[in-house]
């Protein structure tokens, strides 16, 4: 959000329903000097407290794989936005590739839904009809997940804990185990909070299912699925889209811009 703030100069209102989150976005907001541009509410993305036609342009990086209900949740989105305005995301996605009959893909599929608290991720073609269905007009859509000749590297790399070296240790075996036994103690000792292991095991979970469905030669999952829908047919190009902006989704924000 910040990243995007610099890069376009636009004043952006973040939405997140999560009050702990909205005071740690506005506290390292006002450490970036961005608070003139970004401001935040505590809201429900399905409920948007904005009126009819009334924002210029939208976009959800790795947020809106956490509706109830796709279609409902960008309809909302629809509903506030002025018309010919641009809706950009980034949504978590099962390929083509993806076979529910096989156990091992039900595994890593689970184990993604459970580790990151996502209800049943859909495939591309649900997410594109949900989208159609709510009345946006696709622009283009792209799987972001490949590897590219020019970097070689994958999305999933650097949570891929085979070997252990400096730079993946926290990522190894080794490393996660050692993490976890710490955390272990500190929630014994109430230095940490109860419930900690279990956090650290939910996103232990979470890392199963990203690394081992990457991994799967046949990649049946896909979380930088992007696209770009326009609320009515006329033309209108994003604001912005680059991968610094991918940094934010940390926040877990659902930002609207204005």
């Amino acid at each position: 959000m910040r990243a995007i703030a610099r890069f376009t100069g636009a004043n952006i209102i973040g939405i997140n329903n999560n009050s702990y989150q909205i005071q740690r976005a506005i506290k390292q907001t006002a450490e970036a000097n961005l608070s003139k541009q970004c401001s935040f509410i505590e809201a429900d993305f399905m409920e948007l407290p904005f009126a009819n036609d009334s924002i210029d342009c939208a976009y959800a990086i790795e947020a809106t794989c956490h509706a109830p209900d796709k279609v409902a949740c960008y309809r909302e989105i629809l509903r506030v936005l002025k018309p010919g305005a641009v809706f950009v995301g980034c949504e978590w996605v099962m390929t083509a590739k993806y076979d529910p009959s096989n156990a091992h893909h039900r595994k890593v599929k689970k184990a993604l839904e459970e580790g990151d608290s996502l209800p049943d991720i859909p495939s591309i073609s649900e997410v594109l009809k949900a989208l159609r269905d709510a009345g946006f007009e696709v622009e283009e859509h792209e799987d972001m997940g490949t590897v590219t000749p020019r970097d070689n590297v994958t999305w999933y790399a650097t949570l891929d804990h085979r070997g252990v070296s400096l730079k993946n240790f926290r990522q190894s075996k080794l490393g996660t185990t050692l993490t976890k036994q710490i955390v272990r103690v500190l929630e014994f000792m109430r230095l940490a909070p109860r419930g900690s292991t279990r956090a650290h095991d939910l996103l232990l979970s979470a890392v199963y299912g990203l690394v081992n469905g990457g991994r799967l030669g046949v990649r049946i999952l896909n979380p930088v699925f992007a696209f770009q829908h326009l609320s009515t047919g006329l033309f209108a190009h994003a604001l912005f889209q680059s991968p610094e902006a991918l940094s934010c989704s940390q926040e877990q924000l659902n930002v609207t811009l204005k």
